[in-house]
């Protein structure tokens, strides 16, 4: 069970803050207790989450040496690139879902570097790969954000470096 006042991250949703331990009205089953969570991306937002239902899309946000050895690890990770634009779609997705930053890393380096690509080119970004790009970029520089105490300018720059090493 997860404290009071801690951050955790959810997949669908960024950070979020448990602002309490709960059994809302809306539930019938008066035992039940749900985490009453705050997004930061979305301040108007309120998440009920049952605390009998926590899994692998729902994390503690990481450390502040995990946030450095993730920024270390960037050059090393690497995402395959997949022809079939469905197939990439449902990898993006997938990605996204796993709650998992070096997915996340995945996604922002492939996409950067297929953006540079195309633009080398004269072509736009394509609207899936945009989508992807910025929900990834949102959600793992969020967390970073929080952890390192940064904002969201030195983030970016801090895994652009990285992403061009």
């Amino acid at each position: 069970m997860y404290p009071i006042g801690a951050y955790i991250v959810k997949s669908t949703n960024g950070v979020c803050k448990i602002e309490d331990i709960v059994n809302p009205d809306f539930v019938a089953d008066s035992s039940k207790l749900y985490y009453k969570a705050m997004p930061l991306l979305d301040k108007s937002a309120t998440l009920y989450i049952p605390v009998d239902k926590v899994d692998e899309t729902m994390r503690l946000v990481m450390t502040e040496s995990e946030a450095d050895a993730l920024l270390k690890k960037i050059p090393s990770i690497n995402q395959i690139w997949i022809s079939n634009e469905k197939e990439r779609e449902r990898n993006y997705k997938q990605a996204i879902q796993s709650n998992n930053p070096e997915q996340l890393i995945g996604i922002i380096k492939l996409i950067y570097q297929r953006k540079k690509t195309r633009q080398e080119q004269g072509k736009k970004t394509t609207t899936v790969d945009g989508r992807y790009f910025n929900l990834a970029e949102n959600l793992l520089y969020s967390e970073l954000e929080l952890v390192l105490q940064k904002d969201k300018d030195e983030i970016y720059q801090m895994i652009k470096a990285n992403c061009e090493a």
